[in-house]
């Protein structure tokens, strides 16, 4: 993630009725992030 997009935004998404849809796409049953098909990253 980059900026100030955090993993503890997440919950704040799902306050909202018209973004909680999206949790569903960028997380996973367990509550992890999915990355997106065709994205790179680097590792610290």
């Amino acid at each position: 993630m980059q900026g100030s997009a955090h993993q503890n935004t997440f919950a704040a998404i799902g306050d909202d009725p018209k973004t909680a849809p999206l949790l569903s796409e960028i997380l996973d049953k367990n509550g992890d992030p999915v990355a997106p098909p065709l994205t790179w990253g680097n590792a610290r």
